[in-house]
Formats: C-alpha cells, sequence, structure tokens
C-alpha cells in the first residue's frame, strides 16, 4: 500500500505567474488543489484540477517560485513513522 506523505509548505509566486495559472485553470473544476512534491530531485508546486469533463495542471519548479520552504523536521518524522509501522507489519508476519 503506497502512502502519501503530507508536510507543510509555504511558497510565494510573482503575479504574473499566478495570473498565468489562474487563466489556465477553473475550466474543469472550480476548485484547484496545491500540492507540493519533491521527485527526482525536484521540489514542485503544483496546482491541479478535475472534473467530469477532464483535467488540467500547472506545475512550477522551486527555481520558479520567488520563494519555497518545506518544514524537513516534519517530513524526517513521518518517514520514520512509515517505516516504523511497515517494520511491525513485517515483524507481525
Amino acid at each position: 500500500m503506497r502512502r502519501k506523505i503530507q508536510y507543510p509548505f509555504l511558497f510565494s509566486l510573482e503575479q504574473f505567474k499566478l495570473i498565468h495559472t489562474m487563466k489556465n485553470l477553473g475550466v474543469y473544476n472550480e476548485i484547484v488543489e496545491i500540492n507540493a512534491s519533491y521527485s527526482n530531485n525536484r521540489e514542485i508546486v503544483k496546482f491541479q484540477e478535475e472534473g467530469q469533463q477532464g483535467a488540467g495542471q500547472v506545475k512550477w519548479g522551486k527555481n520558479q517560485l520567488a520563494d519555497f520552504h518545506s518544514d524537513k523536521g516534519s517530513i524526517t518524522t513521518e518517514l520514520e513513522a512509515v517505516l516504523d509501522e511497515k517494520l511491525r507489519t513485517i515483524l507481525v508476519e
């Protein structure tokens, strides 16, 4: 079972990038999800929407954002909890 690790993050975006993002979303759904993720050694902020007619997304990499901060301490704590849970499962089986 794959588990998503949730952690707090803070970012800021220049006004023209926010305008671009908003112009390209809101087509398929009124609700836009904002997520930060870490993949391929890159931190990404992703704005995404999904509706019955389709889906849309706009991604901004850390180097494209005016500012980006994440709480690495909470990520470590969450990872340790996941590892502990997996070890308990292995030991019980």
